[in-house]
């Protein structure tokens, strides 16, 4: 499976960072569904500065067609420095609606034409899903070259 990411909307102070996100998780396989089908969700991804000591910067990832033997799928160091994820959840800004935000939709309807709209979210119809090749993970998440 790939999971598939677009930033629908960033919203940044000098404190905050605030990401509206939309994913898709796509199969390798196709396969025959009896019912309508998601495309994906909306994600809200909040970080805030903390003012504490920076960490190490990564190496950058400039591959996107490979993989780096020093990858890591999460990182395991401290990749955001002074900054903090503070909030990371399905549902948008706001939970208690779990709309999607508009970008994801016109994002998802571009990837499916035709698909179904219900609250900003986009299904494909029952039938046959179809499969699309697995891509290597871009950008990878390695590690400083230095010891923090």
């Amino acid at each position: 499976m790939t999971y598939l990411y677009h930033i629908a909307e960033i919203t940044e102070t000098p404190t905050s960072i605030i990401a509206e996100v939309c994913d898709e998780p796509v199969t390798v396989d196709p396969y025959i569904s009896d019912h309508r089908v998601k495309h994906g969700f909306s994600w809200i991804v909040a970080l805030t500065n903390t003012g504490g000591a920076a960490g190490l910067p990564g190496v950058v990832d400039t591959d996107p067609d490979g993989s780096d033997p020093r990858a890591r799928r999460v990182p395991d160091w401290n990749v955001f420095g002074a900054w903090n994820i503070t909030q990371l959840r399905t549902g948008g800004r706001d939970a208690s609606t779990a709309i999607a935000h508009p970008a994801c939709t016109e994002w998802w309807l571009e990837r499916h034409p035709g698909s179904e709209v219900l609250g900003n979210y986009t299904f494909s119809p029952a039938g046959e899903i179809p499969g699309e090749p697995r891509l290597p993970q871009y950008p990878e998440w390695i590690g400083p070259s230095e010891t923090q």
